[in-house]
């Protein structure tokens, strides 16, 4: 119910997490919407687990557009 969290960053490459889907059929499965910091070698990008967190792989291709203003 949401009460607790835990950390669930194994392998994100940066800790701007912009948005997350968790799927409502199997929840160790989410999607991570990962930006880019400025100035940074970080990636950014859309990310997914299907290990509740404990590690992510990165399934877009390109570098999504800093849209932070």
């Amino acid at each position: 119910g949401g009460r607790t969290w835990n950390a669930a960053n194994g392998g994100l490459p940066s800790k701007w997490v912009t948005s997350l889907v968790i799927d409502p059929r199997d929840g160790r499965r989410l999607l991570a919407g990962v930006g880019k910091p400025r100035n940074s070698n970080e990636r950014g990008g859309i990310y997914e687990t299907s290990d509740a967190g404990a590690s992510w792989h990165r399934i877009n291709i390109d570098d999504l557009p800093d849209v932070r203003r």
